[in-house]
Parts: structure tokens; sequence; C-alpha cells
């Protein structure tokens, strides 16, 4: 949602301006150019979340999954809580934090560790996912991670993250 409401803003700002360099006479449809256009504005949200990380994290293991799991189950972080990227103290933090996700990751049943990887590494979609896994829908296959989300939440709690500063 907060990519969409960046993607908004960008859409918005100066009176409409990047809408309005859709050329009608072209080659493209304008549904085909705003998808491309809101791709791009949602790749540019990530990088300033983000940066451009390297695809592998230095223990080997897909950061950028580890990224989007992490942003579905903690909450958004305040100026007051940032720590400046590539510093010794985010790196320890974030070190902790990837060891204690491992820890709550592995006390997942199987088929719930497996639906996490087909979405999150694979990058499969909902209805592959519910094909594959045999989900009666692929509103099956929502519920299922919703539940699993709240129970990675509460396991962290546990193992003592509580919120981004902790």
């Amino acid at each position: 949602m907060h990519a969409y409401g960046f993607a908004l803003e960008r859409l918005r700002s100066d009176d409409f301006a990047r809408l309005r360099t859709f050329d009608p006479d072209g080659s493209a449809k304008f549904t085909t150019w705003l998808v491309v256009v809101c791709r791009r504005l949602a790749v540019d949200f990530r990088r300033g979340r983000h940066g451009r990380a390297d695809r592998r994290g230095p223990d080997g293991s897909d950061s950028d999954s580890r990224i989007k799991l992490a942003e579905l189950i903690t909450v958004e972080l305040r100026p007051e809580h940032a720590v400046s990227a590539g510093s010794a103290e985010w790196q320890v933090r974030t070190a902790e934090r990837s060891q204690l996700l491992e820890a709550a990751l592995a006390g997942l049943p199987l088929r719930d560790r497996l639906l996490l990887r087909y979405r999150f590494e694979d990058e499969r979609s909902v209805k592959e996912i519910q094909r594959l896994m045999r989900f009666p829908s692929v509103f099956h296959v929502y519920r299922r991670l919703k539940k699993v989300f709240a129970e990675l939440r509460k396991s962290l709690e546990t193992l003592g993250v509580t919120g981004p500063d902790a």
C-alpha cells in the first residue's frame, strides 16, 4: 500500500505532468503505458527504502526475499529508530534479526515453510501456489499466509522482537 500511495503521489505531482507525457498517437495503449510507469515508480519506491541491494546477502541468502518477508512481519520504522545502512550497528541489527527470523521460520510446519518459499523465494503467483499445494482456492492461500504471518510475529515476540527498535 505504501508503494501504491507513492505512485499516486508521483502521478499527481506537478499537475499530473507525468500522465500528460503519454502519447495517444503512439504504439502503446494507455493502460499498458500506465502499467510500465507504475512499475517503474514501485521500483523507485523500493530503492528509496532499501537501496540497490545485492541479490545475495553476506550469508548467501536471497536478501530480496528476506526484505519482502521482513516487511510483512514487522512494523514500519520511525525516523527516530533509523540506523544508517552499512554502519556497524546496522550490520549487527541485521544479522541478529536474520538469525531470529531463521529461528522463527524453523519453528513453522514444513507445509507453511514451503508456502513461504513458493511465494517469496520462488516468487510464484498465488494461483500457481494454490494449484501446487492443492488449496481449494486462492483465497485459502491468502488466509493461510495471513495466519503464518501472525504465527511468525508471535514467534518473533517470544524471541524478543517486539518492534522495529527491539
